[in-house]
């Protein structure tokens, strides 16, 4: 990622077009610094992010200079192979990282064809491969009460907010990411239910709790009050910092 992490500054740099590589046929890494603007207008999550610009950092090395409007579906096909065969380990990349590395690569052109800078999608005809998914063994009853436990019998000076925050994960199943971009105001009491504002394609939904999360979060936001932090639109779970 260091080689497009360095244009992305040589083109923070030249805020006026002035970048050495504008007499270029639309060169890649404009497009892909383009690209991850887009993404984060989106509000896309860091870590994807990151992801994508590792997986379009491949792409590049992979293509060496091609313009983007020269990238046909054959150079995509030969950028898979050699990615598939490049891994820094000694075995070859699994089909689930090929299917992430691909994926990208279909976002990527769809977004340059609906913006008008390529005139086909070489992209278009990508296929995922087929990656056996393991199943999830889900969390037990026995287990979750013992978790919660241990929490509340720690020391730790944030063992309250831990208990809920890891009620929450247990209880829902919801992500990392939409946990922690809850705020007071998401827990409704009345309804039994949380409005997740951030969640995975970007659009919020209603996630229904049990009687017994509610119970916790209802603690947990009384300790909160009592604690001065009456703003509803304070996180549900921060830290020393109420607003990370």
């Amino acid at each position: 990622m260091v080689k497009l992490c360095r244009f992305f500054l040589e083109l923070s740099a030249s805020p006026f077009n002035d970048s050495p590589l504008k007499c270029r046929k639309s060169a890649l890494p404009q497009r892909i610094h383009d690209f991850v603007l887009h993404l984060k207008v989106a509000d896309r999550a860091s870590s994807t992010i990151s992801c994508y610009m590792r997986s379009l950092e491949w792409l590049m090395e992979a293509l060496d200079d091609t313009s983007l409007e020269d990238i046909g579906a054959r150079h995509l096909e030969k950028a898979v192979i050699i990615l598939q065969d490049s891994s820094k380990t000694d075995s070859r990349r699994s089909a689930a990282t090929m299917n992430r590395i691909k994926s990208t690569f279909r976002s990527f052109f769809k977004w340059a064809s609906e913006s008008g800078l390529i005139s086909h999608n070489p992209a278009a005809s990508l296929r995922m491969s087929k990656a056996a998914s393991q199943r999830t063994i889900p969390i037990t009853m026995e287990e979750i009460n013992a978790l919660l436990h241990t929490i509340s019998e720690s020391d730790d000076l944030y063992a309250e907010r831990d208990g809920a925050l890891f009620a929450t994960y247990a209880f829902t199943g919801i992500r990392c990411a939409e946990a922690l971009a809850l705020r007071i105001k998401d827990y409704d009491r009345s309804s039994l239910r949380l409005y997740l504002p951030k969640v995975k394609g970007g659009t919020g939904r209603l996630q229904p709790i049990p009687h017994r999360l509610s119970g916790i979060l209802g603690k947990w936001i009384s300790i909160l009050r009592r604690n001065g932090q009456t703003d509803l639109g304070s996180l549900l779970f921060c830290g020393r910092n109420p607003e990370r």
